[in-house]
């Protein structure tokens, strides 16, 4: 975008930095500390500033799209913790009415406690293994 205005001879972001004494690498990783600024909103360097109105377009369009990037991880860490929280109260569900099925049956306390690990660890290895690859993933 810079460089199709410099032909016109307006300003542009470009011009501001004076890439041509600068090595490409320069360049390249300014461009990037420039778009992961916008997408995480931390502050970007101010001599990276839209210069035309088509760099101003532009620039507003990269943060609307940051948004919707930002929004999408939000959304999946958000599913992501709520569905380890139903499991988790899956778990204690479980634990709850093998405890109260033991005690209503009058087993012994050490064999009680013996059963319930094993039936806890019997219900996490199922439940790891048919977990939503959409957790994982």
């Amino acid at each position: 975008l810079g460089r199709s205005f410099a032909d016109k001879s307006q300003p542009n972001w470009l011009d501001s930095l004076e890439v041509e004494t600068r090595s490409t690498g320069d360049v390249y990783v300014k461009s990037l500390y420039w778009v992961l600024g916008h997408l995480t909103a931390a502050p970007t360097d101010p001599d990276m500033s839209p210069q035309n109105h088509a760099e101003t377009i532009f620039t507003v369009c990269t943060i609307f799209c940051s948004f919707l990037v930002i929004g999408a991880a939000v959304s999946s860490m958000t599913n992501t913790i709520a569905e380890l929280g139903k499991l988790n109260s899956d778990v204690l569900e479980t634990k709850r009415q093998i405890q109260a099925f033991l005690h209503t049956a009058g087993v012994h306390r050490e064999l009680s406690s013996r059963i319930l690990q094993f039936a806890l660890h019997s219900y996490l290895r199922r439940t790891a293994l048919s977990l939503d690859v959409g957790v994982l993933g």
